[in-house]
C-alpha cells in the first residue's frame, strides 16, 4: 500500500465529486492559498537553482552594507568634530554677539535646540545644529526655534540667512520652506570638512548638499 493510500485512510472517507457552483468560494480559496504558496517557494527555494541571481544579490546586499558603512563613519567623524569644537567652546554662545544657541523646553525637558553663527564682514547669519527630539516632532517645535532664529537674525541687522542641509526627509525642508528659505542650489558632496575621503568612501558615501538662503531684509 502507498504512503498516499496511508494517508488517505488516515483521514477518513475521501470523496471526489464533480464541481457544483456553490463550491466556488471555498474552491477559489483553497486555490489561492496555493498559488500563494508558489511566492515564498520561487523567491527563495528556487535560489539554489539559479546562481547568478544569487550572485546579483550578494553583490547588491554589499553595496547597502558599505552604503550604510561609509555613512555611519562620515556622519560620526562630524559629530565628534562638532562636539569636541563647536559646542565644547559653548562659551562662544554666551558671550558673542554674533553667537547664538537656543533650546527649547516642555514640560520641563529640553526637547530641540538651534544655533545662530554670524559673520560681520559679510552681513551673513547662518543656521546651524537644528535638532528636534524625535518623540516631539510634528508639534511645531522647529518651525518655533526656525522663527526665534530669524528674530535674532533680524534684531542683529543682518542681511541675509543661509543654512545647508544633506537631509533628504522631505519635512525638512518644507520646514525650511515656510521659515521664509528658498533652494538656491545644490552641490554632491562625499565627505565632512577636515578629513580626507578614501577612495571607497567615494564611491561608497555620496550625498547631495543643499543651499538654502534667506534675505532677511524682505522680512523689515
Amino acid at each position: 500500500m502507498s504512503a498516499d493510500m496511508e494517508h488517505s485512510k488516515s483521514i477518513g472517507s475521501l470523496l471526489v465529486r464533480r464541481y457544483d457552483p456553490r463550491d466556488w468560494q471555498q474552491m477559489l480559496s483553497i486555490y489561492t492559498d496555493g498559488v500563494m504558496e508558489m511566492v515564498v517557494d520561487t523567491a527563495f527555494r528556487g535560489l539554489k537553482y539559479h546562481p547568478e541571481s544569487l550572485l546579483l544579490y550578494f553583490l547588491f546586499t554589499v553595496v547597502l552594507c558599505a552604503r550604510y558603512y561609509y555613512s555611519r563613519m562620515v556622519i560620526c567623524s562630524l559629530l565628534e568634530r562638532v562636539v569636541s569644537t563647536d559646542l565644547k567652546d559653548i562659551d562662544k554662545y554666551l558671550n558673542s554677539p554674533d553667537h547664538c544657541l537656543w533650546v527649547a523646553e516642555l514640560n520641563g525637558q529640553v526637547v530641540g535646540m538651534v544655533a545662530a553663527h554670524g559673520n560681520q564682514t559679510t552681513r551673513t547669519v547662518t543656521l546651524l545644529r537644528m535638532s528636534v527630539d524625535k518623540r516631539f516632532r510634528k508639534c511645531g517645535i522647529g518651525f518655533t526655534l526656525g522663527q526665534t532664529f530669524l528674530q535674532y537674525a533680524v534684531a542683529q541687522e543682518y542681511y541675509t540667512a543661509t543654512l545647508g542641509t544633506t537631509a533628504y526627509f522631505p519635512a525638512a525642508h518644507h520646514l525650511y520652506k515656510r521659515l521664509g528659505f528658498h533652494l538656491v542650489g545644490t552641490t554632491n558632496g562625499y565627505n565632512t570638512a577636515g578629513t580626507t575621503p578614501s577612495v571607497l568612501q567615494r564611491i561608497f558615501y555620496r550625498v547631495r548638499h543643499h543651499h538654502y538662503k534667506l534675505d532677511l531684509q524682505s522680512l523689515d
